[in-house]
């Protein structure tokens, strides 16, 4: 697909079954549009069955465009991203990521224990450039800072008490960082949720 980059969002349990159940209920929606008197075809010659097809799926695309129909990964996960960047002043254009910047979801801070399950998609490149330069201008001074602190304290974490000073300042530190995985998630469930409000009203019981 033109125009997009893949990526691979790691996730709590029982994301991909709310998932699935918010895909459901949005195709179930996808397929109440089809029905409606106004898109059928019969009794039309096949050039107006075909102008009218034409129709519909240009309806659809601009319903998905809006936000108003979520009934893929892609289209449901690139709302919730977009809203994820929005709801942190976020979506705007930032400077071209250095270098350094090459170790997405790896960077010192990050925290992706707790997150089993993978979600993979396709983003527009434009929404994936600007949520990398999103999270690391805005991480940058923490991630510097923290690769200093780990040079000051190489084997610190191994055994230490939770509560000494150097790993007090190293949690207020890596506070500080958003990775792309947080923005990946965040997007995820806000996507969920503006597919299915009631997605996450229950608890999670297995696959």
């Amino acid at each position: 697909m033109a125009g997009t980059t893949p990526v691979t969002a790691a996730v709590g349990w029982g994301t991909r079954k709310k998932l699935d159940q918010a895909l459901k209920r949005q195709r179930e929606l996808c397929a109440s549009v089809r029905r409606q008197q106004r898109w059928s075809t019969k009794g039309r010659s096949r050039q107006d069955a075909a102008l009218l097809r034409g129709d519909l799926r240009e309806h659809l695309a601009a319903l998905r465009s809006a936000g108003t129909l979520l009934d893929t990964i892609d289209t449901l996960a690139t709302f919730g991203v977009r809203a994820a960047l929005e709801a942190r002043g976020w979506d705007r254009d930032w400077e071209p990521v250095p270098a350094e910047a090459v170790e997405w979801g790896r960077w010192p801070g990050s925290h992706d224990t707790g997150t089993p399950e993978r979600i993979s998609m396709r983003l527009p490149s434009d929404l994936v450039t600007r949520v990398q330069g999103a999270c690391w201008w805005t991480s940058a001074a923490a991630i510097r800072s923290l690769r200093d602190w780990r040079d000051r304290y190489p084997d610190l974490l191994l055994g230490v008490r939770p509560d000494e000073e150097p790993l007090v300042e190293y949690r207020a530190l890596a506070g500080q960082v958003t990775t792309t995985g947080a923005i990946w998630r965040a997007g995820i469930k806000t996507g969920v949720l503006a597919a299915d409000p009631t997605a996450y009203d229950l608890p999670y019981q297995g696959a």
